[in-house]
């Protein structure tokens, strides 16, 4: 007598996730909006970055794309209709009263040399894991950040 027993793993449906950016109201303001099959309540993290680009030969190795300025970043949810929309200034209030991006004021302060990008590029991310098994009130809150250059590595760390 023989036993043959096998499986097969299903494959996961193809995320979706749509983007489009509309500039608001006020100068300097965004709305980002999108469509996904993701379920209902998932989070997305949606960011504006601009890549800069040292003027000044830096102390560690860096990669030229490595570099960048978050400008806005807003975590928002998918309704049950599939759609997730976020706010996002890209401008500050500097000391002196004028509307700028973050690195502008900090390389105003005499902090650090940068050259910019000439645009802003949009983004939005999904964390399969960052709401599983979590109640609402248990959820983390993204701190807030500061500093003259954050950086971060390819996995976001």
């Amino acid at each position: 007598m023989a036993l043959c027993v096998s499986c097969s793993q299903k494959k996961s449906p193809d995320l979706e996730l749509e983007l489009s950016v509309k500039p608001a109201s006020r100068p300097g303001a965004y709305t980002v909006s999108g469509t996904s099959n993701l379920p209902d309540q998932s989070q997305i993290a949606v960011a504006a970055i601009r890549y800069l680009r040292p003027t000044q030969q830096p102390l560690f190795g860096s990669n030229p794309l490595g570099t960048y300025s978050i400008l806005d970043r807003q975590v928002v949810e998918v309704n049950e209709q599939g759609q997730w929309q976020a706010r996002l200034n890209l401008w500050e209030v500097a000391p002196d009263g004028r509307l700028q991006e973050a690195w502008q004021i900090n390389q105003s302060q005499g902090r650090f040399s940068v050259s910019p990008n000439n645009s802003v590029s949009f983004l939005a991310t999904y964390e399969p894991y960052g709401h599983l098994g979590r109640a609402e009130e248990q959820q983390p809150q993204i701190p807030e950040m500061e500093g003259d250059l954050v950086r971060f590595n390819n996995d976001g760390q």
